[in-house]
């Protein structure tokens, strides 16, 4: 019987003993893991912005292009100007609507890893939430700009916005021109 009740403790002392290595071992981790993944965050937002700017002068050689193009084929004052601009417009709309979603996704892929001992480090260091991503609106004046009208004297065109487009108004708008 004494060796029964010594094979028992040694199962439990060494079952406690692996449950704290483990528990000792995931928390040491997860300052770290919680450090890398603000980390990234702000990588990706540093990312989305750079490539804003990035896009930005990509977008105004491309204005640039079409105006030169209608100019050397006399169409300069015309629609098809206006129009070849505003859809340059929605391709750079287009463009940033997809880096957003990769960024934000990203993030929300990193904040769905974290579990409770991530969110417990994360109230017991002060350090809250896995941030949020500031570039979608720091760089709101610049999408601003590539989704106003493109005007010229009186004569306007409007830019179509992929980033506020649906499919529920797609099918409506095509049921209205039923």
């Amino acid at each position: 019987m004494v060796a029964t009740v010594s094979a028992v403790a040694t199962l439990g002392i060494a079952l406690a003993g692996g449950s704290v290595g483990s528990l000792t071992t995931i928390f040491l981790g997860v300052p770290v893991q919680v450090r890398e993944n603000d980390r990234l965050v702000a990588e990706y937002d540093e990312d989305l912005e750079s490539w804003v700017a990035d896009e930005h002068v990509r977008l105004e050689r491309a204005l640039q292009a079409v105006t030169e193009a209608m100019n050397a084929t006399g169409q300069l004052y015309s629609g098809a100007h206006l129009r070849g601009r505003a859809i340059k417009k929605e391709e750079a709309l287009h463009r940033y609507r997809d880096q957003e979603r990769k960024a934000v996704r990203r993030r929300h892929a990193l904040r769905n890893h974290e579990r409770g001992p991530h969110r417990t480090w994360r109230f017991l260091s002060g350090r809250g939430p896995v941030p949020e991503l500031t570039s979608p609106d720091r760089a709101q004046p610049v999408t601003d700009n590539w989704r106003a009208p493109v005007t010229q004297g009186s004569d306007k065109a409007t830019v179509s916005d992929p980033t506020r487009r649906s499919l529920a108004q797609t099918i409506a708008d095509l049921n209205l021109a039923d």
